[in-house]
């Protein structure tokens, strides 16, 4: 007589995970064989995650049957085949089921979405089960990503519009000496980076492969945005082309630091996959690529200031006011705020940080265009003179 337990049969085994993994949760149940039976068998019914899809459904159900007292293992053949049978179809139906109502949804809690896939504070609205096409579609549809997705559509499409339509500068404003290419390498970049955001965000749950490919060039986009405002500041600037190029040599080493963000996981390489140590890191470099501009605007005031190359004095609240959103934008969203302030979720699809982040993004470009436009008509205006020309103002 031996305590014993053992599989009586293998209904189903697990398949491969799709999309960017899944998992199910163990249910247990134990029966007896018969009435009047000391043998029951005890069924481990796996219920699938709402965000597994469902063809993986199948592979659900794995039954075991234990021995609750001591008997001869032959004896353990004879009953439960038949009898655990409609078990395990009537699991696998209902796993089935669940995930044919909830597969596809636009409204899923954070319980029912990979570690990836989740946005701190964020409780709710989350996209799961969706096709490519459904996706794509859902930028249509209220979820915590929508003013993310619209805030910079909106921006990319009003900057590429603009440069198509009007020009980097408008004809009425134009100067045929003085060049515009400047400010529409900053509007090029200005869209581009803002499409890109609009595509992360509007892919981000599809699966963690695609997660990570648009995430990566969303850190280029921003690396660009931030290059990219800094060239009609040096042209306009200044009239010494050894003194841009010395900024620019300094932004370009910036820019292709951060443009590594897209090329090497350091997350995971670095950081050994500690995400909160690597966005600080990640928000902290972008922010030096960012304040790197104080250097060549202090060196403007100084020129302005000791009448060697005097600068658009305007210019400089304009650089205030475009620094404000950046630098505000950039702190609620480190600090996660309001969002982190609410336990209820009440943030998850208006105000939340992200959006407010992204908000700030697209006012603070509207007012940099509106200012390298205005330090355009001004050096249109006042000539570089000899002596700035050949020192380094």
């Amino acid at each position: 007589m031996l305590n014993i337990g053992f599989y009586v049969k293998q209904i189903v085994v697990w398949g491969r995970r799709e999309r960017g993994g899944g998992g199910c949760t163990n249910a247990t149940a134990t029966t007896p064989l018969r009435s009047g039976s000391s043998t029951s068998i005890t069924a481990h019914s796996f219920t699938c995650q709402p965000y597994l899809p469902l063809k993986v459904c199948h592979n659900t159900t794995l039954l075991f049957v234990h021995t609750m007292r001591t008997l001869q293992p032959q004896n353990l053949y004879k009953q439960p085949a038949s009898f655990v049978g409609p078990i395990a179809k009537r699991t696998r139906s209902r796993c089935q089921e669940r995930v044919r109502t909830i597969q596809k949804t636009w409204n899923a809690s954070v319980d029912s979405v990979e570690q990836w896939g989740q946005a701190p504070y964020i409780l709710r609205g989350y996209r799961v089960g969706l096709s490519v096409k459904e996706t794509f579609l859902s930028m249509f549809v209220l979820h915590n990503e929508t003013l993310n997705v619209w805030t910079h559509l909106i921006g990319c499409l009003y900057f590429a519009g603009a440069l198509v339509m009007h020009g980097a500068v408008p004809e009425d404003i134009a100067v045929a000496e003085q060049p515009t290419w400047p400010i529409a390498i900053f509007m090029i970049t200005a869209a581009l980076c803002m499409g890109i955001s609009a595509f992360f965000h509007l892919l981000l749950n599809y699966n963690y492969k695609l997660n990570q490919i648009t995430s990566k060039l969303d850190y280029a986009g921003i690396s660009l945005l931030v290059m990219g405002s800094f060239f009609p500041l040096l042209q306009y600037g200044f009239c010494n082309d050894q003194t841009r190029m010395l900024y620019l040599t300094g932004l370009s080493f910036l820019t292709c630091f951060t443009l590594t963000f897209a090329a090497y996981d350091y997350e995971n390489k670095i950081f050994g996959g500690n995400r909160v140590a690597w966005y600080r890191f990640r928000n902290f470099s972008f922010f030096c690529q960012g304040v790197y501009g104080i250097f060549p605007f202090a060196h403007q005031i100084i020129n302005h200031c000791t009448g060697y190359n005097p600068m658009y004095v305007a210019s400089f609240f304009w650089c205030l006011a475009m620094g404000a959103f950046y630098v505000g934008g950039m702190f609620v969203m480190m600090k996660r705020y309001p969002e982190s302030l609410s336990s209820r979720g009440r943030f998850d699809f208006f105000l939340s940080s992200h959006q407010i982040w992204h908000c700030c993004v697209f006012v603070a470009a509207l007012i940099w265009l509106r200012g390298v436009r205005a330090m355009y008509i001004w050096r249109a205006t006042h000539q570089c003179e000899a002596a700035a020309l050949q020192g380094w103002a």
